[in-house]
């Protein structure tokens, strides 16, 4: 990564061309990183008290990878992205951790944990807290009902049938 900032800024000044292939160049050499991306959304009317976004940003310095907040505040969206080293536990239980407590904090503010980048795999357990065991049932028989061989998404925002 830092390699990856570095060559960036030695090269601001070179033709598209040369720029392209050295970013193109850090990207190949980069793949034992994983970018961790996660959005979530809270109600507009905690803007005014809102410091969801603050605490994420400190709990995002705090461990100490590339990492930012970007987000449009009119409806009550912000995401994450965090690069990190995905083989090295460590560092991706302190990401992972990070992720969730952004995650229950906006399900405390009564906002959702599915932003605009849905559930997939990863927020299963926080659409569980956020709508309850009823609605999955709900929502698991529609599903059954519409792809009863669960051929699309399997596994997605809900787990397989035993």
């Amino acid at each position: 990564m830092v390699r990856t900032q570095r060559v960036t800024l030695e090269h601001a000044g070179a033709p598209a061309g040369r720029r392209r292939g050295l970013v193109d160049g850090c990207r190949r050499s980069a793949v034992s990183f994983a970018r961790h991306h996660r959005s979530v959304g809270r109600p507009l009317r905690s803007l005014p008290a809102d410091c969801a976004v603050e605490v994420s940003k400190k709990e995002l310095d705090a461990l100490g990878l590339f990492a930012s907040i970007l987000g449009h505040i009119g409806d009550g969206n912000f995401h994450e992205s965090i690069m990190y080293n995905s083989k090295d536990p460590k560092e991706r239980a302190a990401v992972e951790k990070c992720v969730k407590d952004m995650v229950d904090r906006a399900l405390e503010m009564e906002g959702t944990c599915t932003g605009e980048h849905g559930i997939g795999l990863g927020k299963k357990d926080s659409l569980v807290k956020e709508l309850g065991l009823d609605t999955i049932n709900v929502m698991k028989n529609i599903k059954g009902a519409l792809d009863p061989y669960w051929l699309m998404n399997p596994g997605k925002i809900m787990d397989l049938p035993a």
